[in-house]
């Protein structure tokens, strides 16, 4: 009878260590001021990084002696979050053993946790930078995770946690556990591998979990709200702590990005999306940079046997089907499909497409094999000496027989020759090339041969017989025609909306709207800024329309029952910066009798979730001035924090197996402590006293299942409905025994004491 001992180093295993996703008092989320590069720079942080990796969590140490030491010597709240997260980072907790470590509520005691399941990385991030004096919250939300694949629409259970900490005014995202875990090598086993650039594959993937991976991934530390939305969006759109949230139908369809790809400060076109469909057999992808970095694409073709319900043929390779292009500040591709179907590019470390082809072009001839640096002039023409040329796009689409000029500036003129061969190199062309020099300048006219049997042509431009300039000239349309048609409009209307000038934004706009182009978005940006603009040049006019609007709408929500539409009509009628006709007046106070009725009624119904949900809005409300200080408020904020302490002393009880339970059950003269601390427990159940006093009653009760189960009830229990005199009974039983005298005897009855000296004491401090 008791506790057996164990050879395990880590046994006992510690009950779960309940941590909150937010606390009382914390700012209401915003935007940071400023961008991660502004506010951090790692090199100076070198001294603090030292410091924090020597900090030990020794069995006796507290939260407060370990954050002593880990944050030694650190003046600002961003210093002290540096410090924790470095030292976090070097953590060996998985690998490690906890002997004798009994309690969870210390740094040991949650390390011990996390490595048998019982706890998380974000969870101990949290509880480490509450301990640093720094407001920490947890934020639920999707992640783009191990098991996503790019295209990937549902996203039930592509669930994640991470956090947002409060530091220097501003809140500011961490994700705790993908900083410093991750897992290589998972996989699906859904795609085959057919090309890995410019050479055929033909290998399916096997299906693999993987295997985990340590190391640290800053871009995770600080990272700005903009990027992370690539990754993770919460569930609450604050959060987000942007100025305007994503939806999640933008958030599942944006283009699948990865880390580096911010790093290296790429951006693309903002109509680009995950899945790219296929346009006469082909898709277009491109992606700028700054001149200040030339980032390589290197890339693999996959292809998916599953979702396009055909085998990929085995009677022809699969390579060369995409040309990349390589400009100063952006880099481009073209994929030509060799067959219809459901294919998958990845551009390595940098970001994912997902590619449907219902219908293969023209020719699905294989492309030339791609130059060293692409097609385009790229960096490279420059460290050749060539200042300029005309044009910078490496495709170029073009008829038979059809002529194309290039025109560049060069140093040495003199040194500059020309290469023109077919796409499998078997057929040189280049008297169909000449060349005209004038000063500096070199100009190439090239003739495209007329020939049936050649879709591509490769014009190589050499200086000092090295390649500085490379041209793909196929009869493929290879070129994005309707983008191409339309980037001048749409360049001149993006251009004007960034600007003030109304009349050549209004000029722009109808030029943009005479040509029938689509609206991407741009064309309505630009109606906006030109409202923006005219309603700055005359202040002093009214939109009638808009204010009868808004004026509409704040009256119907006054006279509904709806807490949110309410608040977002005031939001919108104070920033319209409206006047006040009594209107907004009525508004407010309806609003405050919408939150105080719905406060009265969470705190009566005391339900923890919801509660906490009322309480947290009306804390952000529009009316949360009046609401502070208010007996409604106190109340539900009283009821909260007891909710919350019984659901702490909740955990115990629901992280109990079964078993443990059982063994209570399967004593037949058990110790006089055990039998006290269930008569105590049973008593509070409401149980009679006398029946109780037998073993055999107390035995039968606890080998009831369903409802009427133990730990169901005690589950369901509400202290609300527990009486004094019950409550001193139990007490008096309970006062007999110390915790660990029970809990040496019997782990589960030890259990069951600290559950109900809790709720004694609960009602007792009430009771005062």
């Amino acid at each position: 009878m008791g506790c057996g001992s164990s050879k395990s180093p880590d046994e006992p295993l510690l009950e779960e260590f309940p941590v909150y996703d937010t606390e009382d008092g914390y700012p209401p989320p915003r935007p940071p001021a400023n961008r991660k590069e502004e506010c951090f720079d790692s090199r100076k942080y070198t001294d603090i990084d030292s410091n924090a990796i020597k900090a030990v969590a020794s069995p006796q140490s507290t939260y407060d002696s370990l954050l002593g030491e880990i944050t030694r010597g650190c003046t600002t709240d961003l210093q002290k979050l540096r410090a924790v997260y470095m030292w976090l980072a070097v953590q060996k907790i998985e690998s490690e053993s906890y002997p004798k470590i009994y309690d969870n509520s210390t740094p040991r005691g949650y390390m011990k946790n996390i490595k048998h399941k019982n706890g998380t990385y974000t969870d101990f991030f949290t509880l480490l930078c509450r301990a640093a004096r720094l407001p920490c919250v947890i934020v639920r939300g999707k992640g783009k995770s191990l098991d996503y694949e790019v295209g990937d629409q549902d996203f039930t259970n592509l669930n994640s946690r991470w956090t947002a900490v409060y530091v220097d005014g501003s809140w500011r995202l961490v994700h705790p556990l993908w900083s410093f875990r991750a897992v290589a090598g998972f996989s699906k086993g859904n795609w085959i591998l057919i090309e890995d650039e410019g050479q055929a594959v033909n290998r399916k993937e096997s299906e693999s979990s993987g295997h985990d991976v340590t190391g640290l991934n800053e871009f995770y530390f600080l990272t700005d709200p903009d990027e992370f939305i690539y990754i993770c969006r919460p569930d609450k759109d604050p959060w987000q702590l942007l100025a305007q949230p994503w939806s999640m139908d933008k958030y599942i369809n944006i283009p699948y990005c990865h880390p580096l790809f911010f790093q290296f400060g790429l951006k693309h076109d903002e109509d680009l999306k995950c899945i790219l469909k296929s346009q006469k057999g082909k898709c277009w992808i491109d992606i700028m940079h700054s001149e200040n970095v030339d980032p390589t694409f290197k890339y693999e073709l996959f292809y998916n046997e599953n979702e396009s319900r055909r085998q990929a043929p085995t009677d022809k390779r699969l390579d060369k089907f995409v040309a990349y292009n390589n400009e100063v500040d952006s880099k481009g591709v073209v994929i030509r499909f060799p067959i219809e179907g459901v294919f998958k590019i990845v551009f390595k470390g940098l970001c994912e497409f997902k590619l449907e082809c219902d219908e293969i072009g023209e020719t699905v001839d294989e492309f030339p094999n791609n130059p060293e640096f692409g097609y385009g002039q790229g960096t490279t023409a420059k460290k050749k000496g060539i200042n300029s040329a005309n044009p910078t796009n490496g495709f170029i689409s073009c008829e038979r027989s059809e002529r194309k000029t290039f025109s560049l500036n060069v140093d040495d003129p003199a040194k500059v020759t020309t290469t023109l061969k077919s796409g499998d190199n078997k057929i040189d062309f280049s008297d169909h090339v000449t060349q005209d020099i004038s000063g500096n300048r070199v100009n190439i006219d090239v003739m495209m041969p007329d020939n049936p049997d050649v879709t591509d042509c490769v014009l190589q431009i050499l200086v000092a017989s090295k390649p500085a300039l490379n041209y793909l000239l196929s009869t493929d349309k290879i070129v994005n025609e309707s983008n191409e048609k339309e980037d001048p409009v749409r360049d001149s209307l993006i251009k004007a909306t960034r600007g003030t000038d109304i009349d050549n934004l209004q000029r722009a706009i109808n030029q943009f709207e005479s040509e029938g182009l689509e609206d991407k978005g741009d064309l309505t940006r630009a109606n906006a800024r030109l409202q923006e603009l005219i309603e700055d040049q005359n202040a002093s006019r009214t939109d009638e329309a808009l204010d009868r609007r808004i004026r509409d709408r704040l009256k119907l929500a006054t006279e509904e029952s709806d807490i949110d539409e309410l608040e977002e009509a005031i939001n919108e009628f104070i920033a319209n910066r409206l006047e006040d006709r009594g209107d907004l007046t009525d508004a407010k106070q309806r609003l405050l009798d919408l939150y105080t009725s719905a406060l009265q009624i969470s705190t009566a119904e005391r339900k923890l979730s919801t509660l906490e949900n009322i309480v947290e809005q009306a804390k952000n409300s529009r009316v949360c001035g009046s609401l502070e200080h208010s007996q409604v408020m106190l109340d539900a904020e009283r009821t909260l924090r007891q909710l919350r302490r019984l659901q702490k002393y909740l955990s115990g009880i629901l992280a109990m197996k079964q078993t443990t339970v059982s063994e209570i059950t399967s004593y037949k003269r058990p110790k006089q402590c055990i039998h006290d601390v269930m008569k105590a427990t049973y008593l509070l159940l409401g149980e009679k006293d006398k029946a109780l006093n037998r073993w055999e009653h107390i035995q039968g009760l606890t080998r009831r299942l369903g409802k009427e189960s133990l730990i169901r009830r005690i589950k369901q229990f509400d202290v609300i409905n527990l009486r004094l005199p019950v409550a001193n009974k139990s007490d008096g039983l309970l006062g007999l025994y110390d915790q660990m005298v029970v809990r040496e005897n019997s782990a589960g009855a030890g259990t069951f004491y600290n559950w109900s000296h809790n709720m004694i004491q609960e009602v007792k401090d009430g009771d005062s």
